[in-house]
């Protein structure tokens, strides 16, 4: 009898550790560099909103927004040592760590519809193993994918075709669309994004690339009210979230499963609301007096014809297979493959 009532005492408690278990709360914490508030701060929060939703309340997500605990260049670093759990990461803050990822920053014309752009991402990241594997060596991984609205050119006077461009000092991120500005006669200037606002207004520069949504943020149409949108030139760098990897892979699989559907989540919810982001963004600034012009297809035809384009591959390639990654033309075919293959949807 003793015997008994302690076999039960010791299965009580094992049922009762594993209950305790289940019930855990994983308290996670989140670094990006954006405002709460914009376009990409929604898209954030809706995958932490799902995240904790489908968890049932088991995951609980400290977000920490625009540089208030780490700084976004730090992220990569920050998520890789488990200062941060979560983290946002612009892949073109780390050329040299993120050698293979930066192929995605090639593909200059891109499909216009969310749905056809986040096919491309994750077609990408299903077929092409080798992203997925360099960020593991940074002990994390792409929890969630989306992208920002397409570019766009501010400048003082209104800009109707890119043949204006010729001579404009110009400032945008990245050496591959500098060397196309280069190419199609403007003059490329490096100005760091902070710095744009006051360059623009003291004639430093005379235009600046970049997306939408960031000539919205740095509020760039107080000093430079006109903007041309180029619907077909995406900013084709993927933005994404990625997790700690020991954090993840110390998580019941239940709750793996719960951060896999919060990125199918996440993507539905943002792909309705990118295009009514677009449109909010634009309307906003219209009504701030702001004049908006569209890039027409001969122009995105001229910027595709430029030598640079594959200057720009064939400078990638060998830049990476000297640096030690093998495949590097191999992937950076698949990639182009995959992003024609959305194209082609859309004609």
């Amino acid at each position: 009898m003793r015997r008994l009532t302690t076999l039960l005492l010791a299965l009580c408690l094992v049922v009762g550790m594993t209950a305790m278990a289940d019930a855990k709360t994983h308290q996670l914490t989140f670094a990006t560099n954006c405002p709460e508030n914009t376009m990409r701060g929604e898209a954030e929060k809706q995958f932490l909103e799902e995240l904790e939703k489908l968890s049932n309340g088991k995951i609980k997500v400290t977000a920490y927004w625009a540089d208030t605990l780490v700084k976004g260049k730090e992220i990569l670093k920050s998520v890789q040592d488990g200062v941060v759990d979560l983290g946002f990461i612009n892949v073109n803050y780390y050329p040299k760590r993120l050698l293979l990822n930066g192929a995605t920053g090639l593909l200059e014309e891109g499909p216009t519809k969310y749905e056809n752009m986040i096919g491309v991402y994750r077609k990408i990241y299903d077929t092409v193993p080798e992203l997925t594997q360099e960020f593991l060596k940074y002990n994390q991984r792409p929890v969630y994918i989306y992208s920002a609205l397409p570019y766009s050119f501010s400048t003082k006077e209104p800009l109707t075709s890119f043949d204006q461009l010729k001579g404009m000092k110009a400032r945008s991120s990245g050496r591959w669309k500098l060397a196309d500005l280069s190419a199609i006669g403007a003059v490329p200037t490096s100005v760091a994004f902070s710095e744009c606002y006051m360059a623009l207004q003291t004639g430093t520069i005379d235009t600046v690339l970049t997306n939408v949504d960031a000539q919205s943020r740095a509020k760039l149409y107080e000093v430079a009210p006109n903007i041309m949108v180029i619907k077909q030139m995406w900013l084709a760098l993927p933005f994404m979230i990625t997790m700690n990897e020991k954090k993840f892979q110390a998580l019941p699989d239940d709750l793996k499963a719960a951060v896999r559907q919060a990125n199918v989540n996440a993507v539905k919810r943002f792909t309705e609301y990118y295009p009514k982001s677009l449109e909010a963004e634009i309307k906003g600034m219209e009504a701030k007096g702001v004049k908006f012009t569209y890039a027409t297809a001969a122009d995105m035809k001229k910027w595709m014809s430029l030598p640079t384009i594959k200057g720009n591959e064939a400078t990638w390639v060998k830049e990476v297979t000297e640096a030690g990654a093998p495949n590097a033309q191999k992937i950076l075919d698949a990639i182009i493959a995959i992003d024609n293959e959305f194209l082609a949807k859309e004609n």
